[in-house]
């Protein structure tokens, strides 16, 4: 609730893909890139105790399109844009090599324009190109599959010393397709647990052409349409009561309903028996459970 205006804030995903309605991607790929934005801004600081563990809400996301008219890379740059905004976590773009991420994650890294600190070793890692982006290494597949797991403190060791990422959180958005795609979900990824950490989002839909030139209308028109239509403060409004929620709650941990509790103990019963008459290999079917519970903390968010 809006304490100034007594209304409830607009839902953070649905006020996304109604703000990219006109652009030509489709809403499969908005709706998931509006998914990781939230997962980045939560960072480590909410969580749902399951058994002995936590499950925190950092996922990997992949568009997967052979096309470009799908326009893959817009959802990851209106949503590196906002997180430049929101200034809450790290966001790690260009190309890299995993050892320098981590170093990235090791060091309180400042704001040059704010002076602000960014903390920890919560990031979203944005890649337009995922094979182009990270630096070859024979271990890449298993430190980018180790880095899907939070960990409290995580040493590393090189050459030159040592470091330490404390409260690792990684998210990862990025876009692809098939062919290069197979350059790094290889047999390795796809066996070894890679697979089944990733979410890999196809197209739902073929949007209708938009220049964005609107020939009929004036530059004045045009302007003033611009200004309302594509505002962006109530997005990075939103997002930065995302970003705050755990100050809001008594503890980190957070709940299922009674309701939500038993039609996921129901479903996961189901589920179970599954894993012996359907058998996988790379993990997937075995996994979702833990996926729909970190998608359930992103849309309770959102």
């Amino acid at each position: 609730m809006d304490v100034a205006t007594g209304a409830a804030p607009q839902d953070f995903v649905n006020s996304f893909l109604e703000f990219t309605k006109e652009y030509e991607s489709p809403s499969s790929f908005w709706k998931w890139s509006a998914y990781a934005t939230i997962a980045a801004v939560l960072r480590n600081n909410i969580y749902f105790t399951h058994g002995l563990g936590k499950i925190y809400p950092n996922i990997y996301v992949i568009l997967l399109a052979d096309s470009a008219e799908y326009r893959k890379d817009a959802g990851l740059k209106l949503s590196k844009e906002l997180l430049v905004e929101v200034q809450n976590t790290k966001i790690i773009t260009g190309r890299a090599s995993w050892q320098g991420i981590l170093d990235d994650l090791s060091q309180d890294i400042g704001n040059k324009k704010t002076g602000l600190l960014f903390k920890g070793g919560s990031c979203l890692i944005i890649a337009p190109e995922l094979a182009s982006f990270f630096v070859s290494d024979p271990q890449l597949i298993p430190m980018i599959t180790d880095g899907y797991d939070y960990a409290e403190e995580f040493p590393y060791k090189l050459r030159s010393g040592s470091i330490t990422v404390k409260n690792r959180c990684i998210n990862l958005l990025s876009a692809s397709n098939e062919t290069f795609l197979r350059e790094v979900y290889n047999e390795q990824a796809v066996y070894g647990g890679l697979l089944r950490r990733t979410f890999m989002i196809k197209p739902d839909e073929t949007r209708s052409p938009n220049s964005l030139v609107y020939p009929t209308m004036t530059q004045n028109e045009i302007d003033k349409m611009l200004a309302v239509k594509y505002d962006r403060k109530p997005l990075m409004d939103n997002l930065k009561r995302i970003s705050k929620l755990h100050e809001e709650l008594k503890t980190n941990n957070i709940r299922l309903t009674r309701g939500a509790a038993k039609f996921y103990d129901d479903w996961y019963k189901k589920l179970y028996p599954m894993y012996k008459t359907h058998p996988d290999r790379t993990g997937v079917l075995q996994s979702i459970h833990t996926s729909a519970l970190k998608l359930a903390i992103i849309i309770a968010a959102s």
